[in-house]
C-alpha cells in the first residue's frame, strides 16, 4: 500500500516546467528518452527531479500474510524483491505487470544455478536475461547480465568497523571484523535491508511479506532481521511494518513473563484444554462402538462369507480407537500435569494466587517422562511388532484352521495391549509436551521469538502413518518429521481408553 512521501511546493517564480512528467522509473527502464533541456528550464527541472524522486523503497518477500499488499502500483517509490518470487502473481500491479526496481540473489552459485530447483527449475535460465534493473549478487556473474556485486566490504566497515570482542585465551581485544572476517547477515532480508542503510538515499523503508514468523520462514532470521531494522532506526530512516507481522513484537521482559509458572497461567491452560477437548470422548466412543462390531459380526456365522472383509475392515476400526486413544490420552496428560502444578502451588504456598511453580521442578519432571516415554514405546513397539506376525501368519496359512482360530484370539489379546499401551504412551507424550510448553514460557523465549503455531495449542503426537505400522518416534514420514518428545505433531482424532485406569476392553 505505502505512503505518498510530502511533497514540497516549488518556489513562487520559478520557470514553468515541462507538462510532461517523467518518473524516475520510466527513464531508468528506458521507457522513455531523458528530455532535452533549455538552459532557462535547467533550474526548474531539477527542482521537478528532486520532488519526484523515489525516497521510499519496499522491501517484498514472501510471507503470505502481507506480500500482496505491497504497493506494487505506487510510482514514487522503489520495489525490491528476492529469489524466486518473480514467478509469483502476487508481485504484479492491477495491470497484471510485473513490478520491480532491484532484484537481490544472495545465494551461491552452486545454489541458483542448480536445475532441480523446486522453486523455479529454470531459475538459472531467467537470471541469464536481461532485464531492466540490477540483480544484487554476492559477484559479477558472467552469466548473469545484470548481476551487481553486493558491497559487502563497504557494508562491514559501515556497520561493523566498531565492535570488538574479546579473546577468552588471552583477555585482548581484537576487532570483531578481524575475527569473525563479516558483519550480521541471515536472511535475504537482512541483505536486501543492509543494501538499503547503505545507499543513504533512503526516508522510508517499507517491509513487506517478511514476517520471520513461523518455522516455515526460518524463525532463527527474526533476531537478525530486527537487528538491521535498528540500524536503520539510528539512521532516522523511518520504518514501515504491517500490523499482522511479529517483527518488533514480545512479551514485555519482567512485566508480561517471568521465570517461574504462575496459577493464573495455569488456570487459563486447563480451560483451553478443556474448550479444545470437549467432544473428543463422545467422538472416541463412537469409535470404540464401531471397532466392538466389526469385532462381533467378525465372529458370527451368517458373515462368513464376508470374513475378509469384516477382518480388513476391524483392522481399520483398529486404527481409528489408536488414534482415538493417542488424541485423547495426550489431552487428558496435558489437563493432569497442569492440575497437579495448581494443587501443588497452592498446597506450598498456600496462597491460590501467589504461588509459582519453579523451572527446577519442571526439568525434573520431564527428565522422568522422558523415561517413562521409552519404557511405553518399548512396550509398544514389542505388541505392534508381534501384531504384524500375526497377521502375516493369517496370511500365510490360510489352510490350517486351528492354527487360524488360535492367532486370531491371539491377535484380539494383542489389539487390546496395542490399545493399552497406545494410551500410556499419549498420557505421559501430554504431560511432557505440556511441560515443554510451560519451560518454553518461563525461559522469556517469546520475548523476541514469536511464532504464532508454535505450543500455541495442545499438539498431539502422529504415532501411526500406516495401516499396520507403528513409526519410531522422530522418523522421517512423506517429507514431514512425526511426532518426537520435544515437538509432537497434530493428529486429529479422539480416544475410546481415557487415561491408564487399566487394560482396555
Amino acid at each position: 500500500m505505502g505512503f505518498d512521501p510530502p511533497h514540497l511546493t516549488p518556489d513562487a517564480g520559478d520557470e514553468k516546467v515541462n507538462e510532461t512528467e517523467i518518473t524516475p522509473e520510466e527513464t531508468s527502464r528506458g521507457n522513455l528518452d531523458a528530455p532535452t533541456l533549455k538552459w532557462e528550464d535547467t533550474l526548474s527541472a531539477v527542482r521537478k527531479t528532486r520532488l519526484n524522486q523515489p525516497k521510499t523503497v519496499a522491501l517484498c518477500g514472501f510471507a503470505v500474510s502481507s506480500r500482496h499488499m505491497a504497493p506494487y502500483d505506487k510510482r514514487n517509490l522503489e520495489i525490491w524483491g528476492c529469489n524466486e518470487a518473480y514467478n509469483a502473481d502476487y508481485m504484479k500491479n492491477k495491470e497484471g505487470q510485473f513490478r520491480v526496481d532491484r532484484w537481490f540473489q544472495m545465494h551461491l552459485e552452486e545454489d541458483w544455478s542448480r536445475k532441480n530447483n523446486p522453486n523455479d527449475p529454470k531459475h538459472p535460465e531467467w537470471l541469464g536475461l536481461k532485464h531492466n534493473f540490477p540483480i544484487v549478487m554476492q559477484e559479477n556473474f558472467p552469466s548473469v547480465p545484470n548481476a551487481e556485486a553486493f558491497p559487502l566490504t563497504e557494508c562491514d566497515e559501515m556497520f561493523f568497523s566498531n565492535v570488538w570482542t574479546i579473546d577468552l585465551k588471552d583477555g585482548k581485544r581484537k576487532k570483531w571484523l578481524d575475527v569473525y572476517k563479516h558483519g550480521y547477515y541471515t536472511s535475504s532480508f537482512a541483505w536486501m535491508i543492509a543494501y538499503a542503510i547503505w545507499q543513504q538515499k533512503w526516508n522510508r523503508i517499507e517491509i513487506w511479506g517478511f514476517n520471520m514468523g513461523t518455522q516455515s520462514e526460518y524463525m532463527y532470521q527474526k533476531p537478525g532481521a530486527e537487528f538491521w531494522i535498528g540500524q536503520a532506526m539510528a539512521r532516522d530512516i523511518d520504518i514501515v511494518i504491517v500490523d499482522n507481522s511479529p517483527i518488533l513484537k514480545g512479551l514485555m521482559y519482567g512485566y508480561e513473563i517471568a521465570n517461574v509458572l504462575l496459577p493464573t497461567q495455569m488456570r487459563e491452560r486447563i480451560e483451553v484444554i478443556q474448550k479444545e477437548m470437549k467432544g473428543l470422548k463422545d467422538k472416541a466412543l463412537m469409535q470404540h462402538g464401531a471397532r466392538l462390531l466389526a469385532q462381533y459380526m467378525r465372529n458370527k456365522p451368517e458373515f462368513l462369507a464376508k470374513l475378509p472383509e469384516l477382518e480388513r475392515q476391524l483392522e481399520i476400526q483398529h486404527q481409528a480407537e489408536l488414534a482415538s486413544t493417542a488424541t485423547v490420552n495426550f489431552y487428558i496428560g496435558a489437563e493432569d500435569i497442569t492440575k497437579i502444578y495448581l494443587n501443588h502451588t497452592i498446597g506450598r504456598h498456600d496462597d491460590s494466587e501467589g504461588g509459582w511453580i519453579d523451572r527446577l521442578t519442571m526439568e525434573v519432571n520431564k527428565a522422568t517422562f522422558r523415561i517413562e516415554a521409552e519404557e511405553y514405546k518399548a512396550h509398544l513397539d514389542s505388541v505392534s511388532g508381534a501384531k504384524m506376525e500375526l497377521q502375516r501368519n493369517l496370511t500365510l496359512y490360510t489352510a490350517d484352521p486351528e492354527a487360524i482360530a488360535s492367532w486370531k484370539l491371539r491377535l484380539h489379546d494383542i489389539r487390546n495391549r496395542e490399545i493399552y499401551w497406545t494410551g500410556k504412551l499419549s498420557l505421559i507424550l501430554g504431560k511432557l509436551s505440556q511441560i515443554e510448553q510451560f519451560i518454553f514460557t518461563t525461559e522469556n523465549r517469546n520475548a523476541n521469538m514469536t511464532d504464532e503455531r508454535d505450543y500455541a495449542h495442545v499438539v498431539i503426537p502422529d504415532l501411526y502413518s500406516k495401516e499396520y505400522e507403528v513409526l519410531e518416534l522422530g522418523e522421517v514420514k512423506d517429507g514431514e518429521k512425526t511426532a518426537t518428545t520435544n515437538e509432537p505433531t497434530v493428529n486429529v482424532g479422539a480416544g475410546s481408553n481415557f487415561g491408564e485406569s487399566g487394560q482396555p476392553a
